[in-house]
Order: structure tokens, then sequence, then C-alpha cells
């Protein structure tokens, strides 16, 4: 009688480990099918927009005449700086608005920067997704301020010296325009965007933005002086669709 009920506990105690055993193992299953699924979901549910812009004659023509004051060596010269017109295609910003799109993102809480050098700010155009620190440097061996009125971001860094580094975090999406006190003829835009679906053209105004997630959205272009372009444009899996805008 001891044996048989020994020999039931061993076969009861094995049972239990063989049916955990099994359960685990369409557990597991079943998650792997789940990625794979969720896996298969991300590709397919993924698409892409490119195009060119091109910037009418006129104004191209009138962008490359802009003359600014430039700081050399710490000594201000006043010869006029013509500004290449194929500059203005690097300063164009390329971006998608979309509810579905506002998510955080690896760009988020992120270091950017802007140089003051020769008495510019550079990059003259900065796109930045809201939460990046932007760090201001003074690369010139003359003070610079660093200010902005604007209602995404108010701020006044005060005078620094040469090589200090000011970090400002952009907290609201919009338009940032940034000046120095004591070089009136310095500017420089930040554009503040809630969702890291942006680019800024080549120097040819060819752009591309990838990883879509697919619906419908508006694709806007945006440049300090040229009248800004937006067209609806709707995604479909695993493909790439090309619009074009005419900025003037």
């Amino acid at each position: 009688m001891i044996g048989t009920l020994e020999e039931n506990k061993m076969k009861a105690s094995f049972l239990i480990t063989l049916l955990m055993f099994v359960g685990m193992t369409i557990a597991l299953q079943h998650s792997l099918q789940a990625q794979q699924h969720d896996t298969g979901q991300i590709n397919i549910q993924n698409g892409s927009v490119n195009g060119k812009i091109e910037i009418m004659k006129m104004n191209t023509m009138e962008l490359s005449q802009h003359t600014v004051r430039h700081n050399s060596y710490g000594a201000m010269n006043m010869t006029p700086q013509t500004r290449l017109a194929t500059d203005e295609y690097t300063n164009i910003v390329v971006y998608l608005e979309g509810q579905s799109l506002k998510r955080e993102s690896q760009r988020a809480h992120f270091h950017s920067q802007i140089d003051q050098r020769n008495a510019e700010f550079i990059p003259h155009v900065l796109a930045v997704i809201r939460g990046t620190v932007v760090d201001f440097i003074n690369r010139d061996n003359v003070y610079h301020n660093v200010f902005s009125f604007s209602p995404a971001k108010k701020f006044n860094i005060g005078r620094r010296p040469t090589g200090q580094a000011v970090p400002v975090v952009m907290d609201k999406p919009g338009i940032v325009e940034v000046f120095c006190d004591i070089h009136s003829n310095m500017s420089a835009y930040i554009v503040v965007l809630d969702n890291d679906y942006f680019t800024q053209p080549d120097r040819q105004g060819n752009y591309s933005i990838d990883r879509i997630p697919i619906g419908t959205y508006t694709l806007k272009a945006w440049h300090e002086h040229l009248s800004s372009q937006e067209q609806p444009i709707t995604i479909s899996p695993n493909s790439t669709t090309t619009i074009n805008f005419v900025m003037e």
C-alpha cells in the first residue's frame, strides 16, 4: 500500500511537471507568433515621402544678394558677404503634421548646437523636436549675446565670452527667432516641432522623410522669407510618395 501511494505521488508530480512544461511551451509559441506579427505590422505600415523644392528665380537672385556684416578675428569687417542662393535650400524645413505623429522620439531631450562664428549664427536655421536642448556657443574672440522674444521661447542668456556654451531647452513648438543684442545684423531661426518627421533639403532642394506610419497628414515647407507651402498627403504601406514644392 505504501509503495503504491509513493508511486502515485511520483506519477502525479511527473504529470504536473509535464503539464507545466507544455503550458510554458504553448505560451512561448504564442509570444513568438505575436512578436513576428508585430514586426510584420511595423514593416508593412511604414512609408516615405520625397521630392524637390524649387525657389523661383527672381527670389533666388534676391536671396543671393543678401549681405551681412561679419566679424573677422574680433575686428568688425564691413565688406559685404554674399550668401549663395543654393544655401537657401538648406534653410528650408520640410515637416509632417498629424495627431498620430505626436510621440516621443530618440531626438527628444538630445542636444543640438548653434555656434556664433564670424558674427553669424551657424546654422542659420535649425529644426528640432520639442524638448531638445540647444547649446549656444561663442566661437569668436569678442562677446556675444543670445536672446529671443518669440512666443514659443522667450529667453536672454546675457553676454558671453569666447568658448562658453549656454544650454536652452526648446519646450514649446513654434518658430523661435534668435538675435544678438551686441551685433544687430545677427539672426537665426529655430523651428521647434512636435514630432521627428522633418528634414532640411540639400543644396539642390532635394528632401526625403522615411519611416512614416500609414495615414493621412499635412506636409509643410517653411522658409523665413518665402511663402510657406502645405499639401495633404496619404502614406500607404511600403510606398514612397513624391511631392514637389515651388516657393516664392
